[in-house]
């Protein structure tokens, strides 16, 4: 993680003077994730603007991602599937992420997968695919 420096504490200045609450917390998020490398300051910051606008596709999305990095699986499949459900840029998006993080958790992605109509309608091609695999 690196640190708080002038330039990170003006922009985090801007940003909170956003009125929007959930674009706001968006923004943090993106400064804590990629200027800091905080991810679960990203976290944290997502999670406020979903709470604030639980219809923010891009920030469930993005929620989903710093799970993953974060090894917090279920989590991110939680995130990923609100964000599908959702729609939008950060639903599309979302689809990716969630398979990558079914592959990634293995057997029990599989069996996620598996007993899921849901997600096996989204991208029948895919789910074959990582059904198919043993990691």
């Amino acid at each position: 993680m690196r640190s708080q420096t002038p330039e990170t504490d003006e922009l985090e200045r801007v940003l909170r003077l956003l009125p929007d609450a959930a674009e706001r917390h968006y923004g943090l998020a993106l400064v804590r994730a990629f200027v800091l490398e905080d991810h679960e300051g990203a976290v944290e910051q997502l999670r406020l603007a979903v709470e604030a606008d639980p219809s923010h596709s891009l920030a469930l999305c993005r929620l989903g991602d710093y799970y993953l990095k974060l090894g917090r699986h279920e989590e991110a499949v939680g995130a990923y599937r609100r964000a599908i459900n959702v729609g939008g840029r950060g639903g599309l998006a979302a689809v990716d992420g969630l398979y990558m993080t079914l592959y990634v958790m293995g057997e029990k992605g599989r069996e996620l997968i598996g007993g899921d109509s849901v997600l096996q309608a989204v991208d029948p091609e895919l789910a074959r695919w990582i059904l198919e695999r043993r990691v």
